[in-house]
């Protein structure tokens, strides 16, 4: 196996990762996609990222779900460096940090339970680049 490298092509390569529609960003809009449908799972097993399951309620409808617009209001932007996952619900925070009267359920990982992402939630995620980066590769 041999490998050839053409003087100048490394700065023809970073501009293209840079430009819109290239690897990255669609990399980061992948890995949005998949934080969005790990906390739909969170939801549908009643757990926290960590799989602890969310405290019980005296209410009678599911977790977290009186309505389901808390549910339903997890959104996701990317960009070609990042992407980021919110819940533009007033009442969101409440839940995920908890109050003095409401008991935390977090629905997305956060530095206040941990410095490292919940295992699963980093085999996903890999998963998700690994497989993107395949693509990009393969002519």
């Amino acid at each position: 196996m041999s490998i050839t490298w053409k003087p100048g092509v490394l700065p023809q390569v970073i501009k293209a990762l840079n430009e819109p529609g290239t690897f990255r960003t669609k990399m980061m809009k992948a890995l949005g996609e998949e934080v969005l449908k790990l906390i739909q799972e969170e939801f549908n097993t009643r757990a926290d990222p960590w799989r602890r399951a969310w405290a019980e309620t005296q209410r009678p409808n599911p977790i977290l779900e009186d309505t389901g617009r808390l549910r339903r209001s997890f959104r996701m932007e990317s960009g070609p460096r990042t992407f980021r996952v919110y819940n533009a619900t007033p009442y969101a925070s409440f839940h995920q940090y908890g109050t003095r009267r409401l008991v935390s359920r977090k629905m997305i990982p956060d530095s206040t339970t941990s410095t490292e992402l919940p295992r699963h939630w980093s085999e996903a995620l890999g998963k998700v680049m690994v497989k993107r980066a395949k693509e990009w590769l393969t002519p």
